[in-house]
C-alpha cells in the first residue's frame, strides 16, 4: 500500500477527455475492449462478453478496496468510452502503478499520455510510481517514454507474467 495518503478525485478532465469512475453504461465499450485482439494482446487475450462484466466490477472493487483505481476514459467530443487509465496496486505489485489500456482505434492519438499526466499529478509526493509493461508491448513503452519514465527492473506480475518496470520521474 502507498506510504502516503493517495487522495485522488473521482473525475478529472483534460482538453479532450473526461476521466471518471466506471459505470454500468460503459459495458458496451468495455466489451469492445475485451474482444479487441490488439487491445487485449498484453492483458490475457480476447475474452467473452462476461469478461467486460469482470472488467467493470474489478475496476470498481479496486476503487472500493484501495480508494483509487482505473478511470473510464471518455472522448469528450463523441462521448465514447475509449479505455481505462489509473492508479492500481494489486497484491504482489512492486509499487503503486499508473496503468493504461485503450481500444486500438484510439492508439497513436496522444490520449494515453494526456490522461496519464492528468492522473499522475495526483500521486503522493515521495511515493514510487511505476508502470509495469510487457517487454513486447512497444506501444506502451513509447507512452512510458513520453511520460519521462525510465526502465528500472524486471518483475513477475502475480508471480507469473513477465514485465519491465518503468519508473516515473519523482513528484
Amino acid at each position: 500500500m502507498p506510504t502516503a495518503p493517495l487522495l485522488v478525485p473521482t473525475s478529472l478532465e483534460t482538453e479532450r477527455l473526461l476521466l471518471r469512475l466506471p459505470e454500468e453504461k460503459d459495458l458496451p465499450g468495455m466489451t469492445a475492449f475485451v474482444q479487441d485482439p490488439l487491445s487485449m494482446r498484453f492483458f490475457g487475450g480476447v475474452q467473452g462478453a462476461y469478461g467486460s462484466w469482470q472488467f467493470l466490477v474489478g475496476a470498481l472493487g479496486h476503487w472500493q478496496i484501495r480508494g483509487f483505481g482505473f478511470y473510464s476514459v471518455i472522448d469528450k467530443e463523441s462521448g465514447a468510452w475509449i479505455g481505462r487509465i489509473g492508479f492500481i496496486r494489486p497484491v504482489t505489485w512492486p509499487a503503486l502503478e499508473l496503468a493504461w489500456g485503450l481500444l486500438s482505434p484510439y492508439w497513436g492519438k496522444g490520449y494515453a499520455p494526456e490522461a496519464a499526466l492528468a492522473i499522475r499529478a495526483h500521486r503522493p509526493a515521495g511515493e514510487r510510481l511505476v508502470s509495469c509493461i510487457d517487454p513486447e508491448n512497444l506501444a506502451s513503452r513509447r507512452v512510458a517514454e513520453k511520460l519521462g519514465c525510465v526502465e528500472a527492473e524486471e518483475t513477475l506480475l502475480f508471480h507469473e507474467y513477465p514485465a519491465r518496470v518503468w519508473e516515473h520521474p519523482p513528484a
